[in-house]
């Protein structure tokens, strides 16, 4: 005889809870993951002013177009300034985006005009135009990221 009583129901085992596997560690970002679409055309367009600046100017070794610098120099003064005027025209992420596909495509052109004319024939000039078409590469991929 059991000393329960004699409405209650018997006990049933309790079941193992199931174990849940281990979580993956967090896939690591690369640098370019982590910045925003307008960090990227900002980065863009420094290096190619910096290639300007460091291969055309001082060593007088390998020139980029006046609109890729002029749009440069824009988007550098519209990332850190950020002006009142700039919202009469666009809203900046549009503006930036513009600008980014601008640097891009003179960037391809510039690219496409150096193989074609074989300007790249000491180390100081490939060295320029590396520069430069990284800019021009990170341009276009922030400009793409932009969501207006």
């Amino acid at each position: 005889m059991t000393n329960e009583p004699p409405g209650t129901p018997d006990p049933t085992p309790a079941s193992e809870p199931t174990a849940t596997p281990p979580m993956a560690p967090p896939a690591a970002g690369s640098a370019m993951g982590s910045m925003s679409g307008e960090t990227m055309v900002m980065a863009g367009a420094a290096l190619a002013l910096a290639s300007y600046v460091i291969f055309s100017l001082i060593l007088r070794d390998y020139g980029q177009s006046a609109t890729t610098i002029t749009a440069a120099i824009l988007v550098l003064i519209l990332f850190q300034m950020k002006p009142a005027w700039v919202s009469a025209i666009a809203p900046l992420p549009v503006l930036l985006k513009a600008l980014g596909y601008i640097i891009a495509t003179v960037g391809v052109l510039e690219f496409l005009g150096d193989v074609r004319s074989e300007l790249l024939d000491n180390a100081s000039t490939i060295i320029g135009a590396i520069v430069a078409y990284a800019g021009y590469v990170l341009a276009f991929l922030g400009a793409r990221s932009i969501k207006p």
